[in-house]
């Protein structure tokens, strides 16, 4: 589990395909440091396996499946890629509960500046529309994010300067793809509601707000 808070951003500088998987070894700075063999990691908000890793890069696998449902498939040699490791049940959740497990992908259809704010907006696909509300969180390329504005085919996040640096959202461009994961308690709680209404149910509003919906 992750909490969607980048800690550093990789450069890919090996790619390699064995009996459908794919390893990918990614360079980095600090982020090796303290880690082991088999743990996860985040990696464009990917939940991926670490195999290996040297003072100065990590490898990790992605299956088929991962390949087809994420953007991993179009990753090349210096595709940048954000990184986290999963979450300490010690720290601070600065973030929201994130998963790893990706949705879909999406395409970037507007990008503009407003003083030191950076907006993104995004094509917001209808089998996942219910899943989005206005001020509630998205996870975009694992980067834990606000929804800043809502229509029914797209969504707006907007990036302050400190994101901005921790990210590669800056240098993304319009039709670009990028790894979608959508809230998991808005997940729990839409099929609570969709079971509720092929039977009666107990599941009000107050009993939402009750149990902390």
């Amino acid at each position: 589990m992750f909490t969607g808070i980048i800690q550093e951003i990789g450069k890919i500088e090996k790619i390699e395909n064995s009996n459908s998987k794919r390893y990918l070894t990614i360079s980095c700075k600090t982020f090796q440091l303290d880690l082991q063999i088999g743990e996860s990691i985040a990696c464009n908000g990917i939940c991926l396996t670490v195999t290996k890793f040297t003072p100065s890069n990590i490898t990790v696998e992605t299956m088929n499946q991962t390949l087809l449902i994420t953007t991993a498939n179009k990753w090349k040699i210096n595709s940048s890629i954000h990184m986290e490791k999963a979450m300490a049940l010690s720290g601070r959740l600065n973030g929201h509960i994130v998963q790893g497990h990706v949705d879909t992908t999406t395409a970037l259809i507007r990008k503009y500046r407003e003083n030191s704010t950076l907006y993104l907006e995004f094509r917001l696909p209808d089998e996942y529309a219910h899943l989005v509300v206005e001020h509630g969180s998205i996870c975009i390329d694992g980067a834990s994010l606000t929804i800043a504005k809502l229509t029914d085919n797209s969504f707006q996040v907007a990036l302050i300067e400190h994101t901005v640096s921790m990210t590669h959202f800056d240098a993304l461009k319009v039709g670009d793809l990028v790894n979608l994961e959508f809230d998991i308690i808005g997940k729990y709680v839409h099929k609570m509601l969709k079971k509720s209404t092929k039977k009666e149910s107990s599941i009000t509003e107050e009993w939402l707000i009750k149990n902390g919906f």
